[in-house]
This record gives structure tokens, sequence and C-alpha cells, in this order.
């Protein structure tokens, strides 16, 4: 490596460095509402040079330690992971065929089809993860959305 490009790269590790190290934040606790809320409400993030991050408010608070929003975070994300599971391991395993056994996908559907096997395993592929697409709008519209408007119903309570 050039003595130049070694300086490069030392320059864009010291400005990754310096990036980093500016979001590093520290929390801002407000002394009404920490004394309100047994002295855990963090108000805000602050980073060193001064600028608020993140805000931190009671309704989210409320929102977070709700059992049913945990249980909500809980059950869609072991759907999604299902989903993507789904989604992943049928498409590996299409790819894996193809590296060790292209002559498989090579064959036709059945004798005097112009069809091969590679071609509809693709075809299937693509229809599946709209399938899987479709189905996680559908529990979502039914089952996550409704979920969620309970929970926000609770905390304007």
């Amino acid at each position: 490596m050039s003595r130049r490009a070694q300086t490069s790269l030392q320059e864009i590790a010291v400005i990754t460095i310096h990036h980093l190290r500016r979001l590093i934040a520290e929390p801002i606790v407000h002394p009404q509402q920490s004394a309100a809320h047994g002295g855990q409400a963090i108000v805000g993030l602050i980073n060193p040079h001064g600028r608020r991050l993140q805000m931190e408010t009671t309704a989210l608070a409320g929102i977070r330690s709700n059992p049913s929003f945990t249980s909500l975070v809980k059950r869609r994300s072991r759907f999604v992971a299902l989903l993507t599971a789904g989604t992943l391991v049928p498409y590996y395993t299409f790819i894996f065929i193809a590296g060790f056994n292209p002559q498989w996908l090579a064959g036709k559907v059945f004798n005097g089809s112009m069809v091969n096997v590679g071609w509809l395993a693709g075809v299937v592929l693509i229809v599946g993860v709209w399938l899987l697409t479709g189905l996680y709008v559908l529990r979502a519209n039914r089952e996550f959305d409704d979920l969620t408007a309970q929970i926000l119903a609770g905390v304007k309570k």
C-alpha cells in the first residue's frame, strides 16, 4: 500500500472516530419530572456539543411500560421472524441447488415441456414472497393495527 493511501486511511479513521464521539449522548433529567416518576424520567438526550438528540416523554414511557405494547412487539417480532425464514430458507435452498446441482434445475417439468424446473421454482419463489407480504399486510391491518389503536387509546385516557 502506498504512503498516500495509508495517510488517507488514517484520515478516514480519525474522522470516523470524531463522528462517533459526537453521537455519544448523555441523559438530561428534568428535576420536576424526575421527582414525580421516582427519579426515572429522562426528558431528552444531549451530545457533548449541547445538541438535543432524542425526546422521551411521559406518554412514550407509558406506552413502553404497557403490557399490551410488550405483547404486541413480541407477537409482531415472532411473526416477522417466521415470514423472514419463510422467505430466506427457500431462496437460499434455490441458490444452494443452483450452485451444487444445476442439472436438476435444468431438467424439464415433464416430458415434452419447454419449461424447466429452475424457471418454475423461480416463479414460485417470487409469487411466494408476494403472498407472504400480503399475509403480513393482512395480519397487520386486522390484528396489529387494532392492538396499536387500543394501546394509544389507553394512553390518551
